[in-house]
C-alpha cells in the first residue's frame, strides 16, 4: 500500500505531464522547430532531459514544439544525427534561456502535492485557463 499522498502525487505528476505538453504547445505553436513543419503530429520535448531533474520537469522555459516523427525520434538518438536536432532545437531555445534551465535542472527538489498543485495552477494560468 502507498504511503499516505503518494497516489494523490502520482495522479497530478500524471496531470501535470498532459498541462505542459499542452502549454508547450499554446505557448510556441504547433510548427516543429526543427524542420518547421506544422502538418505532423506535435509534441513538446524536454530540451533539458527531464531525467536531470524534477526542476524543470514541467518548466514551459524547457520545452519546445517538435514533430514526434521523424524529429523527436531522431533527437533522441546518439551519434551525429541525434546531436544534430539537438542542435537545432538548442539554436532555437537560445543560450541565455539553455543556460538558465541547465542552471535550474542542476536544483535538487522534493515536491509536496502542495507544489505540485502550484505547478498545476501556473501551467494552467499560462494557457489562460
Amino acid at each position: 500500500m502507498p504511503v499516505d499522498g503518494s497516489r494523490q502525487k502520482a495522479r497530478l505528476e500524471v496531470e501535470l505531464t498532459a498541462l505542459f505538453q499542452q502549454a508547450v504547445l499554446h505557448r510556441y505553436g504547433r510548427a516543429c522547430v526543427v524542420c518547421g513543419r506544422s502538418d505532423r503530429e506535435v509534441c513538446a520535448h524536454h530540451v533539458i532531459p527531464k531525467s536531470r531533474g524534477d526542476s524543470i520537469r514541467w518548466d514551459t522555459d524547457n520545452g519546445a514544439p517538435v514533430c514526434f516523427s521523424p524529429c523527436h525520434t531522431k533527437a533522441h538518438w546518439t551519434g551525429d544525427t541525434g546531436a544534430a536536432v539537438r542542435a537545432k532545437i538548442e539554436a532555437w531555445m537560445g543560450a541565455k534561456r539553455y543556460e538558465r534551465m541547465l542552471a535550474k535542472s542542476r536544483v535538487i527538489v522534493h515536491y509536496t502535492v502542495d507544489d505540485l498543485k502550484e505547478i498545476r495552477s501556473k501551467l494552467k494560468a499560462e494557457m489562460g485557463w
